[in-house]
């Protein structure tokens, strides 16, 4: 190959390794500043109800308690399918597969996942009831912007990262 060819060869090596590093660049600049302005646009339902429905502090205190316990419930029943899945898989590549244990593992799992819809939604529940109406209309505003999306494919959920997943 002569020299004048390989010159431009390596030129434009030179050039297109510069723009793939260009572009790598502005993504990752980009990408803090996407994640901060998600992050200004939704409000946790705690500070949702402390800053949006202006309520008095007993009230806000007694909603955010009763938020609170519910996620620790939450918290303990996704540990507790966390701790079947491990069981589960430990049944499943056993020396004596059996099958029963496989489904108690299993039931239990749909158990718990029962159990975690029922706690978010009777917290939900709950706090609807101590809101006024005008409030109310609010926080079912608020859940239906929270909840748009929701599932494997996006959403927030009302309680923010536990139910976005871990």
């Amino acid at each position: 190959m002569n020299k004048s060819a390989f010159l431009y060869v390596l030129i434009f090596s030179l050039v297109l390794n510069a723009a793939m590093i260009g572009s790598a660049l502005s993504i990752w600049w980009k990408r803090p500043a996407q994640a901060s302005e998600l992050a200004s646009e939704s409000k946790s339902v705690q500070q949702f109800i402390k800053e949006d429905l202006r309520l008095e502090p007993a009230k806000s205190d007694e909603i955010l308690d009763k938020i609170n316990r519910g996620r620790d419930r939450i918290r303990g029943l996704r540990d507790n399918i966390q701790a079947l899945r491990s069981e589960l898989m430990d049944a499943i590549t056993a020396d004596n597969l059996d099958p029963s244990v496989i489904e108690a593992k299993l039931a239990g799992m749909d158990k718990a996942h029962v159990q975690i819809r029922r706690t978010g939604v009777g917290i939900l529940t709950q706090t609807a009831q101590l809101l006024g109406p005008e409030d109310r209309k609010k926080f079912g505003a608020y859940l239906k912007d929270r909840m748009s999306g929701c599932g494997p494919l996006g959403g927030k959920g009302p309680f923010g990262e536990l139910t976005g997943g871990r």
